[in-house]
């Protein structure tokens, strides 16, 4: 909404449209499924808010300028700002609710609302540029999965947007 938007011009590198455990989804294909969007966003705290099952977790939303890739690699949750930060949180296949927080110098990081310990993270630089969802930036890194909801805020984690989260989705 609010016009949002995120596109697949070529019909093959769409994900599905699917559902996983009942609710409505997004099926990436592990190879080469991702959607582009144009976002811009001046430098300040952001969390990103997803229901997930993944099969294999890579990207789930990355900007290109002001980098800030979440996802996972190694199958560990993790961004990239500046340089990796790693969750200490290994990926599971349930449907889960996944809460990436990067906000002056932390990255904190929550699933199914129990959080992880914060890591030391650069300072939040405006971002834009290339937007992919369902892979890192430049479509390499491609889950493979459901994606069922993701919110992009420019603020810090929210407990109300987790409890609608929660309320819709079950987790």
């Amino acid at each position: 909404g609010n016009g949002f938007h995120a596109t697949q011009g070529t019909a093959g590198n769409r994900p599905a449209i699917s559902t996983a455990d009942g609710y409505a989804s997004l099926l990436f294909n592990g190879t080469n499924s991702t959607l582009a969007a144009s976002l811009t966003a001046t430098a300040g705290p952001r969390t990103v808010y997803a229901v997930i099952k993944p099969t294999t977790l890579r990207g789930i939303f990355d900007t290109q300028t002001g980098r800030l890739f979440v996802g996972a690699t190694g199958d560990v949750h993790r961004i990239y700002d500046t340089a990796l930060r790693n969750t200490g949180v290994a990926v599971t296949t349930a449907r889960q609710r996944v809460t990436y927080q990067h906000s002056s110098s932390l990255l904190s990081f929550w699933r199914n609302g129990t959080p992880a310990t914060p890591v030391a993270c650069a300072a939040n630089a405006a971002i834009g540029g290339a937007v992919r969802i369902g892979s890192d930036y430049s479509g390499a890194a491609v889950t493979h999965g459901h994606l069922l909801a993701l919110f992009i805020y420019s603020a810090t984690r929210n407990t109300d947007v987790e409890a609608y989260i929660t309320q819709e989705w079950g987790v």
